[in-house]
């Protein structure tokens, strides 16, 4: 057990503050009404969980609160994230057959392949950027891999999950009508590129998931090209930017916590759960809006229809309520319910993925290195904890292990 101890080499301002905050919050109520008028916070585990796994009551279709131009949405036509039952379950059902457990575990000897590949280019220094040399490049390759995407078109993935991120809410719980016009040629950019994508595919099936999306099938129901299209968005997100933001969190994690870093050094078989502590304490999306389709109970208070609710994974995940010692890393925490995959019909379907690229990365670290600590010479730089819980740069100190 460890107690946390923010520095300021570890912890960005903002994220301290934002921790502070609804710490706040969640002891004047676990739900309260926003600065923002008809939006509602849910800082409780229970509420939380309520709100996540109620689809009936709380949506997560904002198609009549956000822009209807073409190209937005078509971008999140096939995103079932964003989509209620049934058509959800028609979603990702179809897109389950495709990208199941079985496939992400089947993925382990290329991403083993490619992670000693990345570490292999910065064999004989001493210090490397961690972002730069492997949470962005592994996670974006596998993806683009599984994607079929060929390696000069890759450059671009990046550029379009800055923009992604960007695009996320930050003082409110949804994208302002200037991030969303701002996001609209990138959004056109990549619409037609996956429609190009997609279309030699079904002429040419290949091995990838496309060729797989294109041709799987449930009850005589198949997936339109435009619905690939949001899929392969929501892969962009959740299989590449929140897994980036969780090898970043996790190195970050281990040097807040000593002792649980020497701990999954003798044992490897705690990574798994040193991995979920650390979405827990670091959850890469802090929070998942809602709208109440009726006039709602929730914590003791009367949520009006209409009304955004955003339930703050961040909060919840260290409700005193649902996790003894908040505040502190557990290693080998039992049960660790934390949301930051998600909760409910929503959960996060490349979790496994995540949970297994994190895992390779952190082993191979520890083999190639005996040390690993932040270098007190150069600075991290870290996104706005709104948009996203993650480094965007990340320089360590190593020592090749012996």
């Amino acid at each position: 057990m460890n107690t946390e101890s923010p520095t300021s080499s570890t912890y960005s301002p903002e994220f301290a503050e934002l921790l502070d905050w609804c710490t706040q919050q969640r002891a004047s109520g676990t739900v309260n009404p926003d600065l923002v008028p008809g939006q509602w916070n849910v800082f409780g585990f229970a509420e939380a969980t309520r709100v996540l796994s109620d689809p009936a009551t709380f949506s997560s279709d904002f198609t009549g609160l956000l822009s209807s131009d073409p190209e937005l949405m078509l971008f999140t036509k096939g995103n079932f994230v964003g989509v209620d039952p049934p058509e959800h379950k028609r979603l990702r059902t179809l897109a389950g057959k495709a990208f199941s457990p079985r496939l992400a575990h089947s993925l382990l000897p290329r991403i083993e392949e490619m992670t000693a590949e990345l570490m292999d280019s910065v064999r004989d220094q001493d210090t490397i950027e961690l972002v730069g040399n492997l949470s962005y490049p592994l996670p974006v390759t596998v993806i683009a891999e599984l994607l079929g995407i060929p390696p000069e078109k890759r450059g671009m993935f990046r550029d379009w999950a800055d923009k992604l991120i960007q695009t996320g809410g930050q003082d409110g719980a949804l994208p302002t009508e200037e991030q969303l016009e701002d996001f609209k040629p990138m959004a056109k950019q990549m619409n037609q590129f996956m429609l190009d994508h997609i279309a030699e595919c079904r002429a040419k099936p290949r091995e990838d998931l496309i060729s797989q999306l294109v041709l799987v099938e449930e009850e005589g129901d198949r997936l339109a090209d435009e619905e690939i299209v949001g899929f392969a968005a929501l892969l962009l997100i959740a299989g590449h930017i929140t897994t980036t933001a969780l090898l970043g969190n996790a190195v970050l994690a281990m040097q807040e916590n000593p002792a649980a870093a020497e701990a999954i050094r003798a044992d490897r078989a705690l990574v798994p759960s040193f991995i979920e502590e650390t979405m827990r304490m670091r959850p890469p999306v802090v929070r998942l809006p809602r709208i109440a389709k009726r006039e709602v109970e929730l914590g003791g208070v009367v949520v009006p229809a209409g009304s955004i609710v955003a339930a703050w994974v961040l909060a919840a995940n260290r409700d005193p309520g649902e996790f003894a010692d908040p505040s502190e890393f557990v290693l080998g925490r039992t049960p660790n319910r934390h949301l930051g995959f998600g909760y409910g019909i929503h959960f996060c379907l490349g979790a496994p993925l995540s949970r297994l690229e994190a895992k390779v990365a952190l082993n191979t670290l520890m083999d190639r290195y005996c040390t690993i600590r932040v270098d007190p010479a150069d600075r991290i730089e870290f996104y706005n904890p709104k948009s996203l819980v993650s480094v965007k740069r990340l320089p360590l100190a190593v020592e090749a292990a012996r």
